[in-house]
């Protein structure tokens, strides 16, 4: 048996359309599958699967916006069409600016979130951010999900975030003396077909993260069309009370637009700023002597 995929009230309590692109070690010629709900001692809950298509992939798995049939060819939904369910006749937001001060969650910006809500379970993200964040202290899943957007013109991602803290409170810690406590990292991913596949842009470690930092990302390349997700993660922590993260001042900039104090990256897997008037101060201290000869 090889590891489920697992689908939980919290991620699918409504009709759900779910694409899973098979790997290589199922190409067999007795291959099955299987839909199983687990005995369990509590409540058992009614599920239906319907339209199962398992065959070879439509072009871009449809792009999330549709499902294969047979002849490879995909059937889009309403408001999609192409070959691959890739062009909108929707007109996508271009970028996010949100810190979470209204008291809720943007509908306008936020697609999905998971184990976790506007609050002050971290406290305030000081100094980079003041007031209420995106909390996460879940016992399931743990995600953040932008609506699609139009990333044409995109330049950066730019945010403040925080993993546990150093006070360790019972709201907000982190057991950084743990063997696994970097599986516990917060991942920063783009998916440019409505969610079946996700693309790392960078992970963030608690233990650069146990103060806030506000950093700042180039959107990739690959990443600057129509119908991108952003998608904040945590693949595992230890439930509710345990390793909590908080997110504030959530900003996607369009090129030419970029905020007085810039920030410079490297290959590095976080990615911590360092004002552009440090910079400039640098480049004088050098320079002025050089003005003397």
């Amino acid at each position: 048996f090889h590891e489920s995929t697992i689908y939980s009230p919290v991620n699918s309590s409504t009709w759900t359309r779910v694409t899973v692109q098979l790997p290589d070690h199922v190409s067999s010629g007795a291959t099955q599958f299987r839909w199983i709900q687990k005995e369990g001692t509590g409540e058992r809950l009614s599920w239906g699967v319907d339209n199962v298509y398992i065959g070879e992939a439509c072009p871009g798995l449809c792009s999330g916006h549709g499902y294969c049939t047979s002849g490879v060819v995909c059937i889009c939904d309403e408001g999609y069409h192409g070959d691959d369910c890739s062009l909108s006749s929707k007109d996508l937001p271009s970028s996010i600016k949100d810190n979470f001060e209204s008291g809720a969650v943007s509908p306008e910006s936020w697609q999905l979130i998971h184990g976790g809500g506007v609050g002050s379970g971290c406290g305030q993200l000081s100094p980079h951010a003041h007031g209420d964040s995106l909390y996460f202290s879940g016992c399931k899943l743990r995600q953040a999900v932008t609506k699609p957007l139009d990333l044409t013109r995109a330049s950066k991602i730019m945010f403040v975030l925080q993993i546990g803290n150093v006070a360790q409170t019972d709201s907000c810690n982190i057991a950084l003396d743990q063997a696994d406590t970097v599986d516990r990292a917060v991942l920063l991913q783009y998916s440019v077909n409505n969610g079946v596949s996700w693309h790392v842009i960078a992970q963030h470690q608690p233990k650069d993260f146990i103060k806030a930092q506000r950093v700042s990302y180039n959107i990739p390349l690959e990443a600057r069309v129509k119908g991108v997700m952003l998608r904040w993660w945590q693949p595992r922590h230890d439930g509710a009370g345990h390793d909590q993260w908080a997110l504030d001042h959530v900003e996607v900039v369009l090129l030419g637009l970029l905020p007085p104090q810039t920030f410079l990256q490297d290959s590095s897997p976080h990615l911590l700023p360092i004002p552009s008037r440090a910079l400039t101060s640098a480049l004088f201290c050098i320079l002025l002597p050089l003005a003397w000869l």
